[in-house]
């Protein structure tokens, strides 16, 4: 059960205690401590108020309060005991997760200026002076992979031989109508799900929308801003001898035609893999299937990691395991010269 505080609510380190002492710098919240915090926090959503980010703050006191509350989180379990560390296999594994045995309540780490770091929580935050214990520690609070995610939004619908189908529905063994190739089997599927909480701390995770018509889709395309969409057209040929190139829907960005979904409170993208490097039409737009050497695969649950390592050994030291791209790709500054000189904002696809 998760909170159901409404609002983002945002709380520097320097208010939480775990284990009755400030948070640690190399391990701030192991698994198994206890936490607590103090003060008010900043609400995102509605009248903005100052951080206490100081106070007076017992620390006797509070550690007088850890052993009633190791009891009272401990008490009448024995073989029923509710399993904090089991945790929902959607469960954002760089998020802070902190639990009362009944509700629970997730944070991401934002690293502010000056190496302050402060816990965003999308859904509410606990009762400040209450104890909760930490049943997931972040993996990694290290800068963000330069690598962006390549996925399809749930509610794309992709063709395949039975007709468009949304890309949530499809599971490996189905097939997808692909530009070169026809029929392909869908060998893996992968899921991420973010939070809004973290799109806020990380705006890169935010997907692109492309409305309607602008690259020949029939209704708007939302996709994460590192999948590739295939643009087509005379002018690609004359630059690189080739009439059909792939091109990033972030670098496609215009704030008109396409732009940044802020509207999303958070998203669930998949990813679709198929034997090579395929073209799949996606709304009607052609756009290109999974390619893991693109991919920061530190992002892929263990479990999914796992999987996609049987199919694809080693692709993910070697990029080029997997193989090469169905098409070329223009980095941004490629595109800015394909759309240079009068040439049309966007290129229709076939």
């Amino acid at each position: 059960m998760l909170g159901t505080c409404a609002g983002a609510q945002v709380i520097s380190t320097i208010q939480a205690r775990v284990d009755g002492a400030f948070p640690s710098a190399r391990t701030p919240f192991p698994e198994g401590s206890l936490f607590r915090w103090f003060g008010a926090p900043l609400r995102l959503d509605g009248a903005r108020r100052a951080l206490l980010l100081s106070g007076a703050e017992g620390e006797a006191d509070l550690r007088s309060h850890l052993p009633g509350a190791i009891a009272k989180l401990g008490r009448g379990r024995g073989s029923n005991a509710i399993p904090l560390s089991l945790l929902d296999p959607y469960d954002d594994p760089e998020a802070l997760i902190l639990s009362d045995g009944i509700t629970r309540w997730q944070a991401t780490m934002v690293q502010a200026a000056g190496g302050e770091t402060l816990l965003v929580f999308a859904d509410g935050l606990p009762p400040a002076n209450s104890v909760t214990a930490i049943v997931q520690s972040p993996v990694s609070h290290a800068a963000p992979s330069d690598r962006k995610p390549i996925c399809f939004t749930a509610g794309t619908l992709l063709d395949t031989p039975e007709g468009p189908t949304p890309v949530e529905a499809l599971y490996p063994g189905d097939k997808v109508l692909t530009r070169d190739n026809g029929p392909q089997e869908v060998i893996w599927m992968g899921l991420r799900r973010v939070s809004g909480a973290r799109m806020f701390a990380l705006p890169a995770l935010r997907p692109v929308r492309i409305r309607a018509g602008a690259i020949g889709n029939e209704a708007d395309l939302v996709v994460s801003p590192g999948h590739q969409i295939m643009l087509a057209g005379p002018r690609a040929r004359a630059l690189w001898s080739t009439p059909e190139v792939l091109v990033r829907a972030g670098d496609l960005i215009d704030d008109t035609r396409v732009t940044v979904d802020h509207a999303a409170n958070d998203v669930a993208y998949f990813h679709v893999l198929t034997a090579r490097h395929e073209v799949l039409r996606a709304n009607g737009a052609w756009c290109e299937s999974f390619h893991p050497g693109d991919a920061d695969l530190s992002q892929v649950s263990p479990a999914e990691l796992e999987e996609l390592l049987e199919l694809v050994p080693g692709t993910d030291s070697d990029a080029s395991v997997y193989g090469p791209h169905a098409r070329r790709c223009l980095s941004a500054a490629e595109l800015a010269i394909l759309q240079h000189n009068g040439a049309p904002r966007y290129l229709r696809t076939d």
